[in-house]
């Protein structure tokens, strides 16, 4: 099998060696630049040396040792001597020298240098082919199109060149305009499956398909928010499924790929069951867990505050789409409810700042009987800044709601006296007169009214004034 080519071989060559009248008269140089153009760069460089022993330096010399090194592949002695080469007042030779540079930062692979250095070099020279067509080369390199850009699953473009997911690699791929990439995914009959893609890019538009092992399209889903879910709750048939994944829209998608795959509840419950009584609350220390809740189900966890110092801080972290979870914190009895976070938004979570040594027991359970799910579990001895004393994000969502109402009740009142004003300004002058009586009057209390003032201020009709303008 034939060794692939490397990057910089796609380059255009354009070997122009010294044209100084001077150099040129060297004997050494003459036949070096004969021996480059045939291909024998050692030889080329071997005459390029002795002529520097006999001649003083120059940038011309130092071009073509450059040339002759770069021949060879010999990247950094290519651009130590092209470095010499590109301080000539020539501008010609400077530009010559420059693409040369390009192609030394080629050969290691440097694009954005070697884009550079063919932009100044055609700056220099515009009409040089070669140093033009190699900075599209670079380009291409710095700013592939979509297609090109192959992630390790590649070549899977239909379901019939699925390829198996490996759970170490889950992203990021990439998801191209007309593009689908397709996923070998075996799931066992009864079992259960939770696939997750996210993106980061904004405005992207991905769209799901789960095919059974029949080929038969059981699923489909669309991003929102740069989340797409599929949810298997029983594959009622075990198998190579296979899951396509592809932007709808036109823009090139990062994304990662979060498969789950469970055994059906119970037997698929985690590995700290069972723990579904407060008798039978499962010991854990710091740290994470990834856990799961079962239909009807609810986990208990028994955690101790041993220093006197010490925060508890317990987070519970899943996705709300797929379920609403609570925790709740309890005395170590399980008869006193000491905090709990039922927001159903994902994220839950109580904290007790430095309670003292002793122990507690947590309960996460879900908030309708049919939820099963997924979460993230996290004890840590530290809140963090803003975190209360109790965590208790349920009075949080409370004192946020209060809050809400009592701008919506403002934005009315605005709202109430914006519509009274503008139907003052409609009304005749006549009534507005007449309502300002009214109101006169309403605001005198009983004590301080002056009939006789009332009955004149009745009486009087409403002066127009004329304006002179």
């Amino acid at each position: 099998m034939r060794a692939p080519r490397p990057a910089w071989a796609c380059l255009a060559a354009a070997v122009t060696l010294a044209w100084s009248p001077l150099l040129r008269s060297i004997p050494e140089v003459e036949e070096g630049i004969a021996k480059l153009a045939e291909g024998k760069a050692e030889e080329a460089l071997a005459l390029f040396r002795e002529a520097a022993e006999a001649v003083p330096s120059s940038p011309e010399l130092h071009y073509d040792l450059g040339l002759a090194h770069l021949a060879l592949e010999q990247w950094d002695d290519a651009a130590a001597e092209l470095r010499q080469a590109v301080s000539t007042p020539d501008r010609g030779l400077r530009a010559k020298a420059l693409a040369a540079t390009g192609r030394v930062h080629a050969g290691r692979e440097e694009w954005e240098d070697a884009a550079d250095a063919w932009k100044r070099s055609l700056l220099l020279d515009p009409g040089d082919e070669a140093a033009r067509h190699n900075y599209e080369v670079a380009w291409m390199h710095l700013h592939p199109p979509c297609s090109a850009s192959e992630d390790a699953y590649e070549d899977n473009d239909s379901p019939e060149a699925a390829k198996p997911l490996d759970p170490k690699v889950q992203g990021p791929m990439t998801a191209c305009p007309g593009d689908p990439d397709w996923y070998a995914l075996p799931i066992p009959m009864g079992h259960s499956a939770f696939l997750t893609v996210k993106t980061e890019t904004e405005g992207a538009e991905l769209a799901l398909a789960l095919r059974d092992p029949s080929g038969a399209i059981i699923r489909e889903a669309e991003s929102e928010d740069g989340v797409a879910r599929i949810d298997l709750r029983i594959a009622e048939d075990g198998g190579e499924f296979r899951l396509g994944v592809w932007e709808q829209g036109e823009a090139e998608t990062a994304y990662t790929l979060e498969p789950v795959v469970l055994p059906p509840c119970p037997e698929g419950d985690d590995g700290l069951e069972d723990n579904d009584t407060p008798e039978a609350a499962t010991p854990l220390e710091k740290g994470q867990q990834s856990l799961r809740i079962c239909p009807g189900d609810e986990d208990w966890f028994r955690v101790a505050v041993a220093d006197d110092e010490a925060d508890l801080v317990i987070k519970v972290v899943y996705d709300a789409m797929r379920g609403e979870l609570s925790l709740e914190l309890l005395d170590e009895t399980g008869a006193e409810t000491v905090a709990v976070s039922d927001t159903g938004k994902g994220g839950e979570g109580v904290t007790l700042k430095a309670p003292g040594a002793g122990a507690y027991l947590a309960r996460v359970r879900a908030r309708g009987p049919a939820t099963s799910n997924i979460y993230q579990l996290e004890i840590s001895d530290k809140a963090e800044d803003g975190e209360g004393d109790q965590g208790d994000d349920k009075e949080n969502e409370e004192k946020e709601d209060e809050e809400e109402k009592e701008d919506e009740e403002k934005e009315d009142e605005e709202k109430e006296d914006e519509e009274e004003k503008e139907e003052k300004e409609e009304e005749p002058p006549e009534e507005q007169a007449r309502k300002r009586v009214e109101d006169l009057l309403r605001s005198l209390e009983e004590d301080d009214r002056n009939i006789a003032l009332e009955k004149a201020i009745e009486a009087t009709p409403p002066r127009r004034v004329e304006k002179d303008w």
